[in-house]
């Protein structure tokens, strides 16, 4: 269906679509290169709107992604002069749904790429703008939403990860529910992704259990963390000593990352040798 949509006959607003589309299924199996081949498919006829998901991908914690490449971005993200991304004639959200949000997305992504560098200037000045964007029917506390993930992320970066915990604790998302399904930043998923990961650091499995286990519940984009929430969720299990759910989803995360790139490999690989080891082992614990 997805590729139906790229097909030279649609046009411009929905081939979009469908390459933002297969560059988020791609990555949803650990295929990065071949996200980034999409999105670049998408760059000869969208150049915006293929920067924007290049940027929220390659924030992707556990992606090979080179500090320079992050740089580089951010220097994109500087010179993208929103007006200039097309507007959808459509009147189906899946199609329009970013129209009036690429000041937000810039403000957004320069800001995320700023706190994972770590420029702690650039991160809350883009955050304060963000802050003060007005309301608009529909985002509901999305721009401020998305400040929180800046400041959090800031946080994190500088080693301050109780910080970066109640920051992201402190957001609404109160954001109108099809937006959030037709939207990688409305829906949030990064966030929701670092909650979880967080809670898991402080040592808070139950809660960072629960948020894993929402993921890709909420909205379709949220499949580029499925396989890791599956490898996460293996490694909380077999650390409580509940080894037949360990086992479950690693044997999940190896079947959604079986082809995944060389780089992320030995991720596949350790998840293969954490069940074969705990295969002969009893459930020590409930």
């Amino acid at each position: 269906m997805t590729r139906l949509l790229t097909a030279p006959s649609q046009p411009a607003d929905v081939r979009t679509t469908g390459y933002v589309g297969l560059a988020h299924l791609s990555l949803a199996q650990g295929r990065w290169r071949e996200a980034l081949a999409r999105l670049n498919e998408l760059a000869a006829f969208n150049p915006g709107v293929a920067l924007e998901h290049r940027a929220l991908l390659s924030l992707i914690r556990f992606l090979p992604v080179a500090r320079t490449e992050l740089l580089a971005l951010r220097e994109e993200l500087a010179l993208l002069d929103p007006a200039s991304i097309p507007s959808s004639d459509s009147r189906v959200i899946y199609f329009n749904v970013h129209d009036e949000l690429h000041p937000m997305l810039k403000l957004y992504l320069a800001g995320a790429l700023s706190a994972r560098l770590g420029d702690s200037v650039q991160a809350v000045g883009y955050a304060s703008q963000l802050e003060e964007l007005p309301d608009v029917l529909g985002r509901g506390s999305l721009a401020n939403d998305l400040a929180i993930g800046i400041r959090s992320q800031l946080h994190y970066t500088l080693g301050r990860v109780d910080d970066a915990l109640g920051t992201l604790e402190g957001g609404k998302q109160e954001v109108w529910y099809q937006l959030t399904i037709a939207s990688p930043f409305a829906a949030q998923g990064r966030e929701r992704f670092m909650r979880a990961e967080l809670l898991h650091e402080v040592g808070r499995d139950s809660e960072a259990l629960e948020w894993y286990s929402h993921i890709y519940e909420i909205a379709p984009f949220e499949s580029v963390y499925l396989a890791m929430s599956h490898l996460r969720r293996g490694e909380i299990y077999e650390e409580m000593g509940r080894i037949d759910e360990a086992i479950e989803h690693y044997a999940r995360f190896v079947e959604l990352w079986e082809n995944a790139d060389t780089e992320l490999q030995p991720m596949v690989e350790d998840a293969r040798t954490r069940i074969e080891r705990l295969v002969g082992e009893p459930q020590s614990r409930q």
